[in-house]
């Protein structure tokens, strides 16, 4: 991928370019620092919004569909169904976990109690 085509990137090296040259200038006499322009955030927002075809072999997309959109995530379809097996299964096994805590609590407590590992 080349990175130098994304304008956010090239505008941040440019900018860390005159940046870098105002500090190794700043004890020259009479030199002026320089900026870059401030790149227009919201035009280049919307450009990357659109659909972009990386392959001439993808489809195109119909005219007025964005990528961004309110589509759900892929991400959140997986998440979700494992959230639930996680509290399906932590709601099966807590007995038994709370059961079995509550033996080595009752356990422990009863030899620090008498004050020795041996005992019942």
């Amino acid at each position: 991928m080349d990175l130098s085509k994304i304008p956010l990137l090239t505008g941040l090296a440019a900018r860390t370019s005159v940046i870098a040259r105002n500090i190794a200038k700043a004890d020259t006499p009479n030199y002026v620092a320089q900026d870059v322009k401030a790149p227009n955030f919201k035009a280049m927002a919307s450009a990357a919004s659109e659909m972009q075809i990386a392959d001439p072999r993808h489809i195109a997309a119909a005219p007025g569909i964005r990528s961004g959109g309110n589509q759900v995530q892929e991400l959140t379809l997986v998440f979700v169904p494992r959230i639930i097996v996680m509290f399906i299964t932590i709601a099966i096994c807590l007995p038994f976990m709370g059961g079995a805590l509550g033996k080595f609590a009752t356990k422990l407590y009863g030899r620090i109690a008498v004050g020795g590992i041996g005992g019942g």
